[in-house]
């Protein structure tokens, strides 16, 4: 009995064991999902028709183009004052400054007051010698004996005294005015005067420590009757022809100005490069000073001819060519001929036709 227990629990052993020793199942992978496929969009540019213009845009300012600086004629001498700010109206010739004078005044006046108090005694000595030598010769006139009249005084021997007082004055005068030219230049080396009338552009800072500098500028005086437009064109000023009328665009609208010939800057440091602009008369008066607008001016043009976008045209070796999309969507290259380019813009001068559609992106 016991032994066919034991027959049995084998048998039940080897059929269980015998399961687990069968090869697994394979797993066989997820069939690929293929999309239907679908043509690229493609962002068009077409050919057009039309006048293809180069032109460039100029910065202008409206400002006086006559202007000029004011400086001390000697250095290291201490500031007075500034009479004057941004903004005044000032007249040729008046005081805008000065340096610290010490007694230059008080010397100036002295010396001055000596030189006419010796031009006073050089009219003086000639009057007395006048009079001396008149009065000899209508004394010698009395006088009948020649004996008598050979011993006499001429009147050349009268006059002798007063001509030597004058020459000794004369001298001293030339000494005096010498005097007063010297204290005369230093005063007005010290001294800061406009030397056009205009209005104030420009005033240097100072204060109580501040020295001065010769020939450092320390005002600038613009005659505003001369204010024109400026734009600085550089080697692009040929594209101005004097005598022409050009649009400056303002914030507030359009100023016209006349494009001006040298012949009408007399008197103007004209700088190479440099255009000027003059308005009307009427718009002189209501145009503020530093005013700023533009000028467009055409470059070059090509008129009546076919154009596109330029990004839509590509350059291999030299070569030019677009894309265009075909019936399939699919994306084809096209040669082509270029020429004149502007504003983006290239010409087309083969390859293309008037509507035709090329892949800009």
């Amino acid at each position: 009995m016991r032994a066919a227990a034991s027959c049995l629990l084998v048998f039940f052993c080897l059929c269980f064991s015998g399961c687990a020793l069968l090869p697994a199942e394979e797993e066989l992978p997820n069939m690929p999902i293929i999309s239907e496929y679908a043509g690229e969009e493609f962002q068009l540019a077409y050919v057009q028709r039309g006048d293809l213009v180069e032109t460039t845009n100029f910065s202008a300012r409206y400002s006086s183009v006559r202007q000029e600086s004011v400086a001390f004629g000697v250095s290291d001498v201490p500031y007075d004052e500034l009479f004057i700010s941004v903004g005044d109206v000032v007249e040729a010739g008046q005081l805008l400054g000065q340096l610290d004078m010490g007694d230059l005044h008080e010397q100036l006046e002295a010396a001055r007051d000596e030189a006419e108090r010796l031009r006073l005694s050089i009219r003086q000595t000639e009057q007395d010698r006048d009079y001396a030598m008149e009065e000899q010769r209508i004394r010698l006139s009395f006088i009948e004996d020649e004996e008598e009249l050979e011993k006499a005084d001429t009147v050349e021997d009268v006059a002798a005294p007063y001509e030597k007082a004058l020459r000794e004055t004369q001298d001293a005068l030339r000494v005096a005015n010498l005097k007063v030219e010297r204290l005369e230049s230093q005063t007005a080396e010290r001294e800061l005067r406009s030397t056009l009338s205009g209005v104030v552009s420009y005033v240097k800072r100072y204060d109580e420590k501040t020295v001065s500098r010769k020939d450092e500028r320390v005002a600038t005086i613009s005659d505003l009757g001369s204010s024109m437009f400026v734009i600085e064109a550089g080697a692009d000023a040929g594209l101005f022809t004097p005598g022409e009328w050009v649009d400056v665009q303002l914030t507030g609208g359009v100023c016209p100005c006349l494009v001006c010939e040298a012949a009408e800057l007399n008197g103007i440091e004209v700088q190479e490069g440099f255009v000027y602009l003059k308005p009307s008369q009427a718009d002189q008066l209501t145009l503020e000073n530093n005013a700023r607008g533009s000028v467009l001016v055409e470059v070059d043009r090509r008129n009546d001819c076919l154009y596109i976008n330029e990004k839509a045209v590509r350059t291999l070796d030299g070569e030019s060519f677009v894309y265009f999309q075909d019936d399939n969507g699919m994306r084809k290259m096209h040669p082509i001929k270029t020429g004149f380019a502007a504003g983006g813009f290239v010409q087309v001068l083969e390859g293309l036709d008037e509507g035709d559609a090329v892949i800009l992106n």
